[in-house]
């Protein structure tokens, strides 16, 4: 059989993780690296091996006839160019998060991908992580009912801002929603986020921008109706100091789930309405929610796990790359489509309009009606 010939923009940066599960995988190889930093692009070119080419020039790399498919893990300003200009040549793109800048951008991308023989996913690696693919598992064998309330935090302290990183300069409101959003929209099948507002607390880190602005509030608050009315809350908070979080919590008719995930092995649980529980009006009897896993846990996990260590965001990103690259073998869609995508990226771009406007109810478009 074929292999899948890969090629990853931006490797010496957030590229990196694709490199080690591509070398894994004994129907693709890395046929080609770009990046702007040389001497790194030269520590990759040996890592890979073969005859792996490297570039320095994006369009370059997509015009050389060696790929079949190019991870876009370049600085956010250049994703939707660069994909775009994969997808005019029918070469699938699997893109970092977000998607776009702007929704005119994301208007440019649904086209271009809606117009190409080829596909676009966004790496949304959250929809990846176990106790996620777990209670997705619940959710769609319906266990837990009909879902009505979602809501996840994504809680990272990045410290004090510097003027010349990214997240400094782009990161406000709750334009970062995507590992949070992604899961959630995961377990609510994808249901087209409608209006969306977006409160912030108030208070800001102590640094201006150029324009002497200062943007960034230390925590915002982003409430999504779908089309239906269900609610999802996403809560970001970049400046408090404590360890890394992503907990989340799905409510449904038959009960609740709770992730706690602070950290790889910490238990996360489930609550249901049956005769499994204590069902007494102030129960305190919940169950972990690894009592599932053996039955809803993907193949792909279980395949990971016995290949690699526990790296990779707790081995989800191993897991997105080979879902991503069994679903091109096999001819099948890529686990997060251009729909998904923009249903996670719009709400973030216009969360900054709410923002401004004291948390305004803004309406999100519907790409399929333009």
């Amino acid at each position: 059989m074929k292999k899948i010939r890969c090629g990853i923009a931006g490797v010496v940066g957030r590229g990196q993780i694709y490199v080690d599960p591509m070398l894994a995988c004994d129907f693709a190889e890395i046929t080609a690296i770009c990046d702007l930093n040389e001497e790194g692009l030269k520590e990759y070119a040996e890592k890979i091996g073969g005859n792996v080419k490297c570039f320095t020039n994006y369009e370059e790399m997509i015009d050389s006839g060696l790929l079949d498919l190019v991870v876009v893990a370049t600085p956010i300003p250049f994703h939707v160019p660069q994909s775009v200009y994969a997808l005019e040549r029918d070469i699938n793109v699997v893109c970092e998060v977000p998607a776009a800048e702007t929704v005119e951008e994301c208007k440019t991308l649904y086209k271009a991908v809606k117009k190409s023989k080829a596909q676009y996913m966004m790496a949304e690696n959250c929809n990846f992580y176990k106790m996620f693919i777990v209670l997705d598992g619940i959710i769609k064998a319906g266990i837990l009912g009909e879902v009505h309330y979602a809501e996840g935090q994504y809680l990272h302290c990045l410290g004090l801002p510097s003027k010349d990183e990214w997240r400094s300069k782009s990161l406000w409101g709750a334009n970062y929603c995507t590992h949070n959003l992604g899961p959630m929209l995961q377990w609510f099948d994808n249901e087209r986020i409608a209006k969306i507002c977006c409160i912030g607390s108030g208070r800001h880190q102590k640094f201006k921008d150029a324009d002497g602005e200062i943007k960034r509030e230390k925590a915002n608050v982003l409430l999504c109706k779908t089309e239906s009315g269900r609610l999802l809350q996403v809560r970001l908070d970049f400046d408090t100091p404590t360890p890394y979080m992503l907990p989340f919590e799905v409510s449904g008719s038959n009960g609740r789930a709770i992730i706690r995930a602070t950290s790889p092995v910490e238990e996360s649980y489930i609550h249901l309405t049956s005769n499994d529980f204590d069902q007494t009006h102030y129960s305190e009897e919940w169950k972990s929610l690894q009592y599932f896993e053996k039955q809803f846990l993907s193949e792909s996990w279980n395949e990971v796990c016995e290949k690699i260590p526990n790296t990779g965001h707790a081995r989800a990103d191993y897991v997105m790359v080979w879902d991503i690259l069994k679903a091109l073998r096999d001819g099948k869609k890529l686990p997060v489509d251009i729909d998904m995508a923009m249903n996670m990226t719009l709400p973030g771009i216009l969360s900054k309009v709410s923002l401004e406007r004291g948390g305004e109810w803004i309406d999100i478009p519907d790409l399929n009606e333009d």
